[in-house]
């Protein structure tokens, strides 16, 4: 190989580097901070089946959160589902919880379509 072809592609090489520099993000086009999960899932509202009567919307996934509403039977939006406190109820027990559309989670225990400690197919995880 020829000084002239090393010299070429050496600034070929260079150039690729100054260019890939020149395009990298700079501090002010940096990506927002994440949202809490309410809001990051804000958008999807996914209908979810309640069974049961007077189930309890607490504040956060466990059953020692304070209760701030109920709702059932009938349908419900929720945006998302975690892993919180185990609920049993007869021969149904869940540890996954479903976050309403308005805010506070209910047990999935309550929701028609899924099974014993396992999430709800079809609601997102949060």
């Amino acid at each position: 190989m020829n000084s002239r072809s090393l010299r070429w592609r050496a600034g070929l090489a260079a150039g690729a580097g100054i260019l890939a520099l020149t395009f990298a993000p700079t501090a002010s086009a940096a990506s927002p901070a994440p949202s809490p999960p309410a809001q990051r899932h804000a958008q999807l509202r996914v209908p979810a089946n309640v069974w049961a009567s007077d189930v309890n919307v607490h504040t956060d996934p466990y059953t020692t959160a304070p209760v701030i509403g109920q709702v059932g039977p009938g349908t419900v939006d929720v945006v998302c589902q975690a892993p919180g406190g185990s609920v049993s109820y007869g021969a149904y027990y869940n540890y996954w919880w479903a976050q309403l559309s308005g805010g506070g989670w209910i047990s999935d225990v309550f929701i028609s379509g899924g099974a014993n400690d396992e999430p709800v197919p079809g609601i997102p995880f949060c």
